[in-house]
């Protein structure tokens, strides 16, 4: 086999509840105003990784999925050198370009142009194979204007895009990426989802981290599950990707309160529980019942959506009262339950993401991404219901012959 990874029997471990053998003078300070009683602090150890093994060819498209703290971007930092294991081996066939974090690799007082070079040194590029590809890095990443101004200066947003062409543009044979694109506008992410397209069919490795779904499964033939430092799964990433959805859809709640505290908007309405009259199926009907609770300042109509997002955390359809009603619905008590009745749900049985939003004269009340989960069950309906991979909306239809 043609391995370009290979990682054998790979643990790293992290101690908490240790104090550093130094301090800072902030540190010292801090120690002045902190109570001797609040200093007792639990030691002990945790295991971000434990004996992974995983093989990775060369030209592979890999993903890593997993909930947060399951070990993925300690992977990474691993195979990129930044850190170091505790137990066992990670073998690397060829140079690495990673991007990892908003702003590593980058020196903050050199300009872009500047870091530019640096990368490719540290790939042991010389400086005239570096001077070939600026003019395709710099168009890439669409900052032309500020290439040379110190990075220390650049958005989050910038250094993303200057640190994606950098990466992707110089000679590596394996490309690490984390979460990271979610930082870009969703136009570069498109454009860099098109780049990882384009380096895999030139054979080059990439392995990638995303908790975009969508991404994942439209770039990766075969991904790896990660869960609490160790891998549950790995294979076909329609099949990966079903049994991460499974491993964390078990501890959420198809109905009850919501977290609203969490939710963007002034919160002068928000809704604070939602359960339906009966369980959602497949052409079935469904109410939605939402509790709010509104403040007195509160005067205008408002309008009222539900996203239905599937797992992949695509949009499906949006349920909004304005399409109904343009001019808003008046609640007249600072407490009530907004209902929304769908005569038929036309979703393919499985899993689905609700996201809940308000409005009132054009100002963000209240939104809440991903607030909670429905399961659609099967209805007589239809007598067969599609694959993954063939859609999730099931429209009510006729079929007949004529010969």
């Amino acid at each position: 086999m043609n391995n370009i990874i290979l990682i054998n029997n790979l643990s790293k471990k992290y101690p908490y509840g240790e104090r550093l053998p130094y301090n800072s003078l902030r540190d010292e300070i801090a120690e002045l105003f902190t109570f001797k009683s609040k200093r007792k602090l639990e030691r002990g150890e945790f295991w971000a990784l434990k004996e992974i093994n995983l093989e990775i060819e060369r030209g592979e498209v890999v993903g890593l999925i997993g909930g947060n703290g399951a070990g993925k971007s300690t992977l990474l930092k691993i195979l990129s050198r930044i850190t170091n294991p505790t137990s066992g081996m990670a073998t690397i066939g060829g140079r690495v370009a990673s991007l990892l974090e908003v702003g590593t690799g980058f020196h903050p007082e050199l300009t872009g142009r500047e870091n530019i070079y640096l990368n490719g040194t540290i790939l042991g590029m010389k400086r005239i194979e570096v001077k070939q590809k600026e003019s395709e890095i710099v168009e890439f990443s669409g900052i032309k204007k500020f290439l040379d101004m110190p990075v220390k200066h650049y958005s989050s947003g910038m250094q993303t895009r200057l640190a994606f062409a950098v990466a992707s543009h110089l000679t590596a044979e394996i490309l690490l990426v984390d979460e990271v694109l979610a930082v870009g506008d969703a136009e570069f992410q498109k454009k860099c989802l098109g780049k990882m397209e384009d380096i895999s069919k030139e054979g080059r490795t990439i392995v990638l981290v995303s908790h975009n779904l969508a991404s994942i499964s439209g770039l990766c033939k075969r991904s790896v599950l990660l869960d609490k430092g160790q891998i549950k799964k790995i294979g076909p990433t329609d099949e990966v990707i079903s049994c991460y959805l499974k491993l964390s859809g078990k501890n959420l709640k198809q109905s009850g309160e919501i977290d609203w505290q969490s939710a963007s908007g002034n919160k002068e309405m928000v809704i604070k529980r939602c359960w339906m009259d009966n369980k959602p199926s497949t052409g079935g009907p469904v109410t939605f019942n939402l509790a709010f609770y509104k403040k007195s300042s509160v005067t205008d109509p408002v309008s009222i959506a539900i996203g239905i997002d599937n797992e992949m955390g695509n949009r499906l359809c949006t349920l909004w009262s304005k399409y109904l009603s343009p001019k808003g619905m008046s609640p007249k008590r600072k407490l009530g339950v907004f209902q929304c009745r769908v005569k038929k749900l036309c979703l393919r049985p499985g899993q689905y993401w609700l996201t809940f939003y308000i409005e009132s004269a054009a100002t963000e009340l209240f939104h809440i991404r991903r607030a909670m989960q429905i399961v659609v069950e099967p209805n007589k309906l239809f007598q067969s219901y599609p694959i993954a991979g063939q859609g999730d909306l099931m429209l009510d239809q006729e079929w007949s012959i004529d010969d």
